[in-house]
């Protein structure tokens, strides 16, 4: 009989009667299934027919069914990530990884098409070998936005639409999971409005490696549809899959890999397959070629860690590991569950919280399933009789299960073993995980093969209790993926996680292990389903039609819990500055250094604009950093910047210095003093000047590398200013003044970057535009408020830049006495300039904290102590005699001190807030406690408001101590 037709047969089939007790002990089932016919994993799941579920009519066609489902999924994932989609060309989470990753994204796809085999050898940290593989390289997910790249999309319109689709796909494929096991699409769309949606996914959703976790439920449901009927197709099905987990994110592809292998051992074990041959030879030539599908993604990354030493220390592996509390903590983007979470106290990779109704409905699977509220086919083919296992092969069993006890416990008392007769080494423990969790490694295995006489006579086992229970396999399944994740989140603050790092060499490159929470979110997906599903039916044997109706709300229930809409998102300015298209048009013989270098969120920018003129990079940024550029940054951010600066650059292929001149921070006169040294050395030429911001971008060549430079200078001529190119570096260098600027720009004075307004809002700021300005709109919370500014006149501001005589600087202001209803607290806000001919521009959008209650006064602080901070804090002089002179609240001391520190280690960070701060050196208590919570995970902004919340800093800076605000 074909595939397919014994497909049809079995469709026809009436659904088998639970097997009787006395059938239990038959040996047939040692025998396999026969192989079955592949359908999509989706399409395919017409199961027989369920209590929980009538079968879908067969005049629905099942793939405009399922494209429904995936555009159901899509609608619900633009609203619940509103207003991303009216934004998809300018929205980011933050000016940070979402660029590194857009840039990842477009490096795909150029090496993809021009030089696949280049793929790991990306344009950053110039040049350095597999930089690529200092991040994810996230193939998986670029593929899915190569048509988009084709069609001539942005990187960041494609990186906005693929956030989308990892939302709504993440959640499809928990659908196909929850639908697999319980035979019910509602329960299938619970379970994917549960996990497209969980606020962990939200917490990351600067990370669209994370968001894309669409693979993990797929896993698991092509294993559990194989193990239904093993066959070649199923097992190539399942090969896809895990090959496209592969490609997609490291993490899910580590700890997925390990769950996936573990739970198909456990399913054999239970069907009584583990020695059939017909049964792994499928799934594990699948599994096999797909892994070397996955080597050329997999060793660059092994080549690193040789090349550069990139293992995660413990130190660093620890300050990522959760904590049991964690698992209550929740995402503070969700509105109903956030306003509990304080950002400061748990970093967000360990808020870990699933949500109250995916724990409620987990535990109606597991209380009130029964065998009949599942299919009849995830039963069948039971081998359920007594493991007849040799009575030595058990005592040998509890022997090792005595022997691994006590060396655990003299491992917990001794901290570590190491037993010697002579200089023979007997035993050596490094760390009590490895034999703790192999004793409770030999206790399972004795317990599944046979319980002790106390528990249950001699023919009881864990199997048998596994194969008798109301729960099918899937079921079993899921716990254990649920397990595998709450004991691997923990990190190596537990022994399960502990053992893998230190025995697997894989594990030692994952930096954050609360990550593995993920895969318990696909292990409670699965109860969702099932529970919600038995809610509807057990409701509506009760209730009827009411009762059914009740049911049906669930999903809403999910989403109205899970709800994170409207997020904020910071709106980047589309148009990239005129340097980047100029670069665009050269050809360079080597690489391109753009300063400041590694302040703040700068290497993102510079990677994301790099799409535009697409030239190696000097610059980068990774989860890991080349030791040989770490020094490069150390020596461009001192004080002097000395004489081997340049032959560093020459040594690495420098052509260019492109110099920001505006984010130039406190070495700012360090750089312009070495750039004119170079000048004058003949090292450095002076190329040209751009528009940006108020002051501009200037390029540098670096003679040695890029003799030819001096032939893209522009011409001579004087700019309306009456200042030529040339002249124009020169009032730079010298730090002079301003220069012309032929686009309109301007500076948003109040509020600052992430400034913290206690009470009443005093918005003010001015803009320039050669061709006048006609009104300004401030745009808050991501345009869903758009107030227009009082104009008034700037005379400061004309003086600055005299040459725009007939079109004077206009200010603006505006004061707003109350939070208005569109502005949740955090919010942003964004200068809109529009000129009289009608066209607008916009300027860099700000975030900043908006609270009820009153900020300190500038007669609160003592003036002279902070002006005295501000500069130990590295502000420049003239800067630092603003601050004074605006009200600010304590926290935003606390930010720009966080913001300025530029420490390597934990050790030195905290050195270095004390003598800023309270002009003295921690004491070694001190030291010693704050460590201790830095590594356990506490964030260094909270060490910082802590120092600035004390009584000691209050006495040393406020005039009336008493007046330091609770946070």
């Amino acid at each position: 009989m074909t595939d397919e037709k014994r497909e049809a047969t079995d469709e026809k089939r009436e659904p088998a009667a639970e097997p009787p007790a006395s059938s239990l002990q038959s040996p047939a089932s040692d025998s396999p299934p026969p192989a079955s016919s592949l359908q999509p994993l989706a399409s395919s799941l017409e199961p027989r027919p369920s209590p929980l579920v009538s079968r879908p009519s067969s005049l629905v066609p099942r793939v405009p069914r399922e494209l429904s489902l995936i555009l159901a999924f899509v609608v619900l994932a633009v609203a619940m990530t509103w207003p991303l989609a009216p934004n998809l060309t300018t929205a980011v989470a933050g000016p940070g990884d979402p660029y590194l990753v857009a840039w990842i994204l477009d490096w795909d796809y150029r090496a993809a098409i021009h030089d696949p085999l280049s793929l790991f050898h990306a344009p950053m940290f110039h040049p350095a070998r597999y930089a690529l593989a200092f991040t994810e390289h996230m193939v998986g997910i670029a593929l899915a936005g190569f048509p988009l790249f084709a069609a001539g999309l942005e990187p960041l319109t494609v990186y906005n639409i693929l956030m989308i689709l990892g939302f709504a796909l993440s959640g499809y494929g928990a659908y196909v999971l929850g639908r697999l096991v319980s035979g019910s699409l509602f329960g299938g769309l619970a379970a994917g409005i549960f996990f497209a949606f969980v606020p962990f996914r939200f917490t990351h959703i600067t990370h669209l490696q994370h968001v894309w976790s669409v693979w993990l439920p797929l896993l698991l449901a092509a294993l559990l549809w194989y193990d239904l009927r093993p066959g070649w197709k199923r097992g190539t099905l399942f090969g896809v899959v895990f090959l496209m987990n592969g490609l997609t994110n490291l993490h899910w592809f580590v700890f997925g890999s390990f769950a996936i292998v573990v739970t198909a051992i456990i399913l054999a074990a239970i069907r009584g397959r583990l020695r059939t041959r017909e049964y792994w030879l499928p799934i594990g030539s699948s599994t096999a070629i797909a892994s070397l599908l996955l080597l050329p993604f997999l060793l660059p990354y092994r080549n690193v860690s040789k090349l550069y030493g990139m293992v995660r220390s413990h130190r660093e592996t620890l300050g990522y590991s959760a904590e049991w509390s964690d698992w209550l903590v929740a995402s503070y983007h969700n509105k109903l569950l956030g306003r509990f979470t304080d950002p400061a106290v748990v970093m967000g990779e360990r808020w870990l919280f699933p949500g109250v109704v995916a724990i409620a409905l987990a535990v109606v699977t597991l209380l009130f399933a029964r065998r009949s509220d599942f299919i009849a086919d995830h039963f069948a083919l039971r081998l359920l009789g007594p493991s007849f296992v040799r009575r030595g092969a058990l005592r040998s069993l509890d022997v090792l299960i005595l022997v691994s006890s006590a060396i655990t416990v003299a491992a917990l008392i001794a901290g570590r073993i190491d037993w010697r007769i002579g200089t023979a080494k007997i035993l050596r423990v490094e760390s009590v995980s490895t034999p703790a969790i192999l004793a409770i490694l030999f206790v399972l295995v004795r317990l599944w093969f046979r319980f002790p006489m106390a528990l249950g006579g001699e023919r009881r086992s864990l199997r048998l209790l596994v194969t008798e229970s109301r729960l099918p396999p899937g079921v079993w399944a899921a716990m254990l993926w649920i397990a595998f994740g709450l004991f691997g989140s923990v990190g190596l603050n537990g022994w399960f996680h502990s053992f893998l790092f230190d025995h697997l060499e894989i594990f030692r490159g994952i930096r954050v292990p609360a990550r593995w929470s993920m895969i318990t979110y696909v292990g409670l997906s699965l109860l969702v389903a099932t529970g919600a599903a038995i809610s509807r039916r057990r409701l509506g044997e009760r209730w009827g039609v009411a009762g059914t109706s009740v049911a049906i709300l669930l999903p809403l229930l999910l989403l109205f819990e899970l709800r994170a809409a409207p997020l904020r998102w910071y709106l980047a300015l589309p148009d990239p500055p005129p340097v980047y298209r100029w670069l665009a048009t050269i050809p360079i013989e080597g690489a391109l250094l753009e300063l400041p270098i590694s302040e703040g969120e700068s290497e993102h920018t510079y990677l994301w604009r790099s799409t535009v003129h697409r030239k190696p990079l000097i610059n980068g940024v990774a989860s890991f950093t080349p030791r040989a550029h770490e020094e490069l940054i150390e020596k461009l951010h001192e004080e002097e910047i000395g004489p081997d600066v340049i032959e560093r650059l020459e040594s690495r292929s420098v052509s260019l210095i492109v110099v920001h001149a505006d984010r130039l921070a406190k070495n700012r006169a360090a750089v312009r003093a070495w750039l004119q040294r170079e000048i004058a050395r003949g090292r450095l030429a002076f190329i040209r000047r751009f528009d940006h911001d108020l002051t501009g971008d200037y390029v540098f060549a670096v003679v040695k590398n890029e003799p030819k430079a001096l032939l893209w200078r522009p011409p001579d001529l004087a700019d309306p200013s009456g200042r030529t190119p040339l002249q124009n570096a020169e009032v730079f260098l010298a730090g002079g003044g301003f220069t012309w600027n032929e686009e309109p720009f301007g500076m948003l004075d109040s509020p600052r970057p992430w400034e913290d307004v206690r009470g009443p809002l005093e918005v003010s700021g001015w803009v320039v535009s050669p061709e006048g300005v006609a009104s300004v709109n401030l745009r808050f919370a991501n345009g869903r408020l758009v107030v227009p500014a009082e104009l008034v006149p700037r005379g400061d501001v004309d003086a600055l830049f005299p040459w725009y005589a007939s079109t004077p600087a206009a200010g603006f202001r505006r004061t707003f006495e109350t939070i208005p209803p569109e502005i949740d607290g955090d919010t942003d806000l964004q200068v809109e300039i529009v000129m009289p001919d009608g066209r607008s521009r916009r300027l860099e959008d700000v975030w900043f904290r908006w609270r009820e209650g009153r900020s300190l006064q500038p007669p609160d602080w003592k003036l002279h102590e902070l002006h005295a901070l501000m500069i130990r804090n590295g502000w420049h002089p003239n800067d630092a005699g603003r601050i004074p002179q605006r009200i600010m609240s304590i926290y935003q001391v606390g930010d720009s001190i966080v913001d300025h520190m530029e420490c390597r280690g934990d050790g030195e960070f905290l050195d270095r807030l004390y003598r800023v701060v309270l002009d003295r050196g921690p004491d070694r208590s001190a030291l010693d406690r704050t460590l201790d919570r830095l590594a356990r995970g506490t964030s260094r902004r909270r060490i910082v408001e802590d120092v600035i919340q004390s009584e000691e800093f209050a006495t040393k800076y406020l005039t009336v101590p008493t007046r330091v605000p609770p946070r």
